[in-house]
């Protein structure tokens, strides 16, 4: 309800997404975790340096990072040995892209179980009955639909150490009210 019924959304929206999914967590479960969100190359006005292009004219598909933070919580920093930890969400500009990442310092995963997560739909449960994994392949397959084949997610993950998962995004603004 929160993209009234749109397919694609901006990142700053998608952004907020996150934080209110965070913040509901957080009063969950306080003191397990924290966040932070670190926009890149900003200066004041909010806008990229160099390009003029701000996140918030920056549209992206809708869902895109909650189910990736989702992941973090639950399957990286609640199955540490603390159950805590921090996520990082970050966001920024490269050239024509537009890149999105969370960090976390939860258990990790083996790298190439992780590559798995992307290339192959995974209806079964998992060993521990934690539920299925469609959601990063639904995630990456979504954004390659989007913006093309060369786009979409990565993993880079250790065990122990935490994982990172980075969107990468064909940069595509928002067309103006007066156009639609």
């Amino acid at each position: 309800s929160l993209n009234k019924g749109k397919d694609v959304v901006t990142v700053t929206d998608e952004l907020e997404l996150a934080k209110v999914y965070l913040e509901i967590q957080m009063s969950r479960f306080p003191k397990s975790f924290e966040f932070e969100f670190v926009l890149d190359g900003k200066d004041e006005s909010g806008e990229s340096q160099g390009t003029g292009i701000s996140l918030e004219s920056c549209v992206i598909p809708k869902l895109t990072l909650q189910p990736i933070v989702e992941n973090a919580l639950l399957h990286g920093i609640r199955k540490s040995k603390g159950k805590s930890g921090k996520i990082t969400i970050r966001a920024s500009i490269e050239g024509e892209d537009l890149l999105l990442s969370e960090s976390d310092d939860g258990i990790g995963m083996d790298p190439e179980f992780a590559q798995t997560l992307l290339t192959e739909p995974r209806p079964a449960m998992r060993t521990d009955g934690s539920g299925s994994s469609y959601g990063l392949y639904n995630v990456n397959e979504r954004i390659r639909l989007f913006s093309g084949e060369t786009y979409g997610l990565s993993i880079q993950s250790q065990l122990g150490e935490g994982t990172t998962i980075t969107a990468r995004f064909q940069l595509q603004r928002l067309l103006s009210e007066s156009s639609s």
